[in-house]
C-alpha cells in the first residue's frame, strides 16, 4: 500500500471516529440509591441487571433508560458482587462471605430464594459465569485449593467436581472483580485468572504464568 493510500485510510478512520464521537450521547442516570455497583449482566438490548452493596439489585427492561432498584429482604447488609441474569424475570446474585450465598429470583426481583450457602471458614466467593443453564462459581482458595462449584440446572443446585479445581501457591487468590475473573467454556471447561502476591491463568488443569506486575498484595490480574 502506498503512503498516500495509508494517509487516506488514516484520515478516513479519524473522520469516522470523530463523526461517531459527535453522535454519541452519554446520559447520567441518578437513581437516588446509595450503593456501590459491583455486578452487571446484560441479557439483551432491552434487559439489564446490576447488583451491589447494601443488598441492592437493579433491573432495566427498556435498554437502560430507567432502572428499578430493589433491596433484597433479609440481606440488606450483604454485598452482591456478581449477578447473572437469564431474562427479564430470572437472575442469580452472589454474596461473597460470612457465609457465601447465592440467591435466585424468577419474578423480576420481587422475591428471592436461596440456592446455595457455604459457611466454611475462609469462604469468600468471587465470581460466577454461565453458558446457558450451565454455570460455575469461583471463590478464594480453601486449604490451598481454589474453590469451585458447578450447576447444570440454571443455578437451582450446585455441586463440586472432584479434582476440577487447581491448587495455588501461598498468597495467590482471586479478586471479586465484578464477576470477570472466570469464564465457562461451551465444552464445560473454564478459564480462571488469579491475583494477589502470585497471579496465574488456569485453563482447567493447565497453568499459564502471567507476565504482569505481581509479588505484592493486590497485584496480579484484577
Amino acid at each position: 500500500m502506498t503512503v498516500s493510500k495509508i494517509s487516506g485510510l488514516i484520515f478516513f478512520l479519524l473522520v469516522g471516529a470523530k463523526i461517531s464521537a459527535q453522535t454519541t450521547v452519554i446520559n447520567l442516570l441518578d437513581s437516588g440509591t446509595k450503593t456501590s455497583i459491583r455486578g452487571l449482566s446484560v441479557v439483551s438490548d432491552k434487559v439489564i441487571w446490576a447488583s451491589g452493596s447494601n443488598g441492592s439489585v437493579a433491573r432495566s427492561t427498556d435498554g437502560g433508560k430507567t432502572f428499578q432498584w430493589m433491596q433484597v429482604t433479609g440481606y440488606e447488609k450483604r454485598d452482591f458482587r456478581d449477578i447473572e441474569a437469564f431474562d427479564k424475570s430470572t437472575a442469580i446474585i452472589m454474596a461473597v462471605a460470612d457465609p457465601g450465598i447465592i440467591l435466585k429470583t424468577k419474578d423480576g426481583g420481587q422475591t428471592w430464594y436461596k440456592v446455595f450457602e457455604d459457611t466454611a471458614k475462609g469462604m469468600f466467593l468471587d465470581a460466577m459465569h454461565f453458558y446457558k443453564k450451565t454455570g460455575i462459581v469461583v471463590g478464594d482458595p480453601i486449604h490451598g485449593k481454589i474453590y469451585l462449584r458447578y450447576t447444570d440446572d440454571a443455578g437451582e443446585s450446585w455441586t463440586e467436581k472432584l479434582a476440577a479445581a487447581p491448587f495455588v501457591t501461598e498468597g495467590e487468590a482471586c479478586f471479586a472483580s465484578s464477576g470477570s475473573n472466570i469464564l465457562l467454556r461451551k465444552d464445560g471447561g473454564y478459564l480462571l485468572v488469579t491475583g494477589g502476591i502470585k497471579s496465574n491463568l488456569y485453563a482447567d488443569n493447565s497453568t499459564l504464568p502471567l507476565d504482569i506486575i505481581q509479588g505484592r498484595e493486590s497485584t496480579g490480574a484484577n
